[in-house]
């Protein structure tokens, strides 16, 4: 996780920050990250802290955008907005002094863009990486993924994103620990959901528009439990049903910048 201290909405690059521009409760914004840490930690995960980011990167609290981390193996993302660019040194500097083998794609002119774990999610298996494009991420870049995992059993495979208020992967798909999943079908196409509906075979649970809005599939999961933003009786009920500890954690100020806790929190793959 990156501390919140930098944290504001100060630009427009997605739908939720549309008029949020200098509204967020910087004490509020504070409360909410720190008990998202520690929902997490209750949930049974370990959680590192990196160093405060520089200064102009108010979206940098959102870590999951940092790259993506397989075992030894770190890739740093690739912005397509200019204003979060300035974040890409600061991430590549903390996980090269950390012993990642760090793994660069040349592309001198920017013509791919690749947003971390925003966009590419691991099934619980580890075998497969969904990759979400269309509105951050390059479609092409599965084939720059297809190189980072040729010596590993994982295999890449592309989801499409269809609607701009579900702009990054996890904001949509939630894969769990357990094997299942947690969806909002309409951010895709018809094709990926298809490729969804096919893979997961029932073990699917679809989340309903005021959830999806609420960012409920930007959860976080720990073994059987989930951290994720306040949800609809419906959705907690279901997820009690179906044996899940659910921590649920107050997200408001995220939410103006379009993020909430998986956007939060960028896993350490083993």
């Amino acid at each position: 996780m990156v501390p919140p201290d930098k944290f504001a909405v100060e630009y427009q690059i997605n739908p939720w920050m549309n008029g949020n521009i200098d509204t967020v409760d910087k004490v509020k914004a504070a409360q909410q990250w720190l008990a998202t840490r520690d929902a997490l930690i209750q949930a049974g995960a370990d959680v590192i802290v990196l160093p405060s980011p520089p200064v102009g990167c108010p979206d940098a609290v959102f870590a999951a955008n940092a790259g993506l981390i397989f075992k030894d193996m770190y890739i740093n993302s690739k912005f397509k907005h200019e204003e979060r660019q300035g974040e890409e040194d600061y991430f590549e500097e903390y996980f090269d002094a950390h012993d990642y083998d760090m793994l660069e794609f040349p592309d001198p002119n920017r013509t791919l863009s690749f947003e971390g774990a925003g966009d590419a999610l691991f099934s619980a298996d580890r075998k497969h990486l969904w990759f979400g494009y269309g509105w951050r991420s390059s479609g092409d870049y599965k084939f720059k993924l297809d190189e980072m995992f040729e010596n590993t059993d994982v295999i890449v495979r592309p989801l499409k994103l269809v609607d701009p208020r579900w702009y990054h992967l996890d904001t949509a798909f939630c894969p769990l620990d357990t094997g299942e999943l947690l969806w909002y079908p309409p951010a895709f196409d018809a094709h990926s959901q298809m490729v969804i509906e096919s893979w997961y075979e029932g073990k699917d649970i679809k989340v309903s528009e005021e959830d999806a809005l609420r960012f409920a599939c930007n959860a976080v999961s720990v073994g059987k439990n989930i951290v994720i933003p306040h949800c609809s009786d419906d959705l907690f009920f279901n997820l009690m049903d179906r044996g899940y500890g659910v921590l649920t954690v107050d997200m408001s100020q995220f939410l103006r910048s379009g993020g909430a806790c998986k956007c939060l929190t960028l896993e350490v793959v083993e």
